[in-house]
């Protein structure tokens, strides 16, 4: 799969034509042997990648230097088909040469030489069989989702189906890394504009673009983070119905799939609805829900119809399923110990977009800006000292606000809104820098 840095395309603004010359200069790149690719690098003088640096440095970050537009690889002439000597043991080998050439004159030769000397051993028989994949485009750079082991996303890029894809594509990808816009939100959805009438979060733009075009979405995010909202305005951009259900361990498939009663009369459900009639279905808190429960829901996420007991049903054309979660699905953390670990058949159908808190959108919940400078003081402190028994969210910034305007003492407040019972030593390491005082003289 084709890795890109989405970040470095952003902030540096590329215009279509340049984003599609970067992904034809990957493309051609990944044809070359590790040895071709290192020549290149050493010629071309990248910083970040000289001596020590450049021989350790995988095949995939030496492309993405060389693909930046320091080095193109038109000057390098057609890449290697793998013939006699560029398989992976031959690259290696090489790699002693340059690196002996490089370091001392003695009989071990430079630690360089010898590290990658020591390389595969036996891949001198082996032929490097990667060829350039055929001819790209936008499609493949926004498409694409790379995760750390944790399942972080490292570059969380939009998808967008195979009808087609043109430059407003690529804004929405630089719009991604810019700072969030008061007013009207428009979203351009292929060849038609949605315009909102509220501020939205960061990443809705994203969300509804990839939801609109029949992604099921899955939103890893901190409490309060306003997936819910989220979800909710996906079906007021899209003017469909909007049914959501918070699942936990304790939720039934009778609950998700309804039932039949004693008079032989089907009894529908949320899902239902939304299944056949169309509409956003948001599943809510999924990550507590049970697991077995939930694999019975793979068959209509994935296949386009599903079994209830009234029959096979096939999913309406606006039917639209949304996933809403403090993890990703991997069981409980730290904090939030009530998670469980889900089928990976039943993640797996899912395309994640990580929900975390928007300051921009933050600032326009309250009207006291010293008392969301004090929330985001303590947010910080929590997440510095790893503490577990305390949270800052969206939340205390909104229901703060609402306290204090009845005039009740910001140390209430905070006991109210962020302690909530919380040990004096932890309250101490929270408050690390807070000055009450900011709070127009009110307590310190």
């Amino acid at each position: 799969m084709l890795k890109v840095n989405s970040e470095a395309i952003a902030k540096r603004k590329l215009p279509f034509p340049e984003v599609q010359e970067y992904v034809l200069r990957v493309q051609k790149l990944k044809g070359f042997s590790q040895s071709k690719l290192r020549d290149m690098a050493k010629e071309a003088d990248i910083p970040g990648l000289k001596g020590r640096q450049r021989m350790q440095a995988s095949k995939a970050d030496t492309v993405e230097a060389l693909a930046t537009g320091i080095y193109g690889p038109e000057q390098a002439g057609e890449p290697e088909q793998g013939s006699g000597g560029s398989g992976e043991g031959s690259e290696e080998a090489q790699g002693q040469g340059e690196g002996q050439g490089e370091g001392e004159q003695g009989g071990e030769g430079s630690e360089e030489g010898q590290e990658e000397g020591q390389g595969e051993g036996d891949g001198d028989q082996e032929q490097e069989q990667e060829e350039p994949p055929d001819m790209p485009d936008i499609e493949k750079l926004i498409r694409n989702i790379s995760r750390d082991e944790h399942g972080k996303i490292e570059h969380p890029l939009q998808e967008i189906p195979e009808q087609g894809i043109d430059e407003g594509a690529v804004k929405a990808l630089i719009e991604k890394h810019a700072p969030a816009v008061s007013g009207d939100v428009t979203v351009k959805i292929l060849d038609k504009e949605i315009k909102l009438k509220k501020k939205a979060h960061k990443q809705f733009k994203i969300l509804l673009s990839a939801v609109s075009n029949g992604l099921k979405v899955w939103m890893p995010g901190p409490a309060g983070s306003g997936k819910t909202t989220g979800g909710n305005m996906i079906a007021e951009a899209l003017d469909l119905p909007f049914y959501c259900i918070s699942v936990n361990g304790q939720t039934t498939k009778t609950e998700l799939f309804g039932y039949m009663d004693a008079n032989g009369n089907y009894v529908e459900t949320l899902f239902y609805k939304a299944y056949k009639d169309g509409g956003v279905f948001l599943m809510d808190e999924v990550d507590a829900g049970n697991g077995n429960v939930l694999t019975a829901c793979n068959a209509a996420v994935e296949n386009g119809q599903a079994a209830f007991p009234c029959g096979m049903v096939k999913a309406h054309e606006d039917f639209r399923f949304v996933a809403a979660a403090n993890t990703f699905g991997k069981g409980a953390d730290r904090q939030y110990v009530g998670r469980n670990r889900l089928d990976a058949a039943f993640v797996d159908r899912f395309t994640f977009l990580s929900w975390d808190y928007d300051h921009d959108l933050e600032r326009t919940f309250t009207d006291n800006k010293a008392w969301l400078e004090i929330v985001w003081k303590i947010r910080n402190n929590i997440f510095q000292h790893k503490e577990q028994d305390v949270m800052a969210t969206p939340r205390a910034t909104i229901n703060g606000t609402k306290l204090l305007k009845l005039g009740i003492n910001p140390k209430d407040v905070l006991e109210m809104v962020v302690f909530k019972g919380a040990s004096e030593d932890v309250k101490s390491r929270c408050m690390n820098g807070v000055d009450l005082g900011t709070l127009k003289g009110k307590g310190k």
